[in-house]
């Protein structure tokens, strides 16, 4: 990814032109690993000793688009950590809480999947409807013949049980003091607020 051209104090002339295909390189790995030498070799750069590569990397280092470029990627996978993370932790907490009775009216009926709600929808693992059907005689004809009288709903859900023991689990609530230190960090990850500065 190269950046706009720009010019910081103190920066070095090679810090006017973009990166070049090896530099990104080397930035995506020190991004990563944090070994300058390393780092180098990554990028597919080639030098007679360690000490040469180690020398090219702190350069590399003293240009600013390269310490930005490595910003950029550091950002980048911690943002996508995060969304990792909070992704998991509402997951498990919906398929731990989500009120499985949503989906009936007053009189026990399932209601249209249309009016079902979505945290009830996300956490449905797989649906089967029957007809039911009886045998009624014809007024007109006389004969018997099936007519539908209503349908048979089988609806499976992730399990409950299981969806809070690895939320439990994942978060460190149980210990084998009987500690719930992993409370506190549910609140924060499920709502973005930290309880212990509140």
């Amino acid at each position: 990814m190269a950046r706009p051209k720009k010019k910081t104090g103190g920066a070095s002339a090679a810090d006017n032109t973009e990166l070049t295909g090896q530099e990104v390189r080397f930035c995506r790995h020190f991004a990563d690993h944090g070994k300058i030498t390393q780092a180098v070799k990554d990028a597919g750069y080639t030098f007679g000793s360690e000490n040469t590569y180690t020398q090219h990397g702190r350069k590399l280092l003293r240009n600013a688009q390269i310490l930005a470029q490595i910003q950029d990627f550091r950002e980048a996978v911690r943002e996508a950590a995060r969304v990792t993370v909070e992704t998991v932790a509402r997951g498990l907490a919906r398929d731990a809480e989500a009120d499985r009775t949503a989906i009936l009216g007053p009189d026990g009926e399932v209601l249209p999947p249309s009016q079902w709600p979505a945290a009830v929808k996300a956490v449905i693992t797989g649906i089967e409807v029957e007809e039911l059907v009886e045998w009624q005689r014809d007024p007109e004809t006389g004969k018997r013949k099936k007519v539908a009288v209503g349908q048979k709903w089988k609806i499976r859900t992730s399990p409950r049980t299981e969806a809070r023991k690895l939320l439990g689990q994942w978060l460190g609530m149980f210990k084998a003091d009987g500690g719930d230190g992993g409370a506190e960090k549910l609140v924060k990850i499920i709502t973005g607020v930290d309880t212990g500065k509140m």
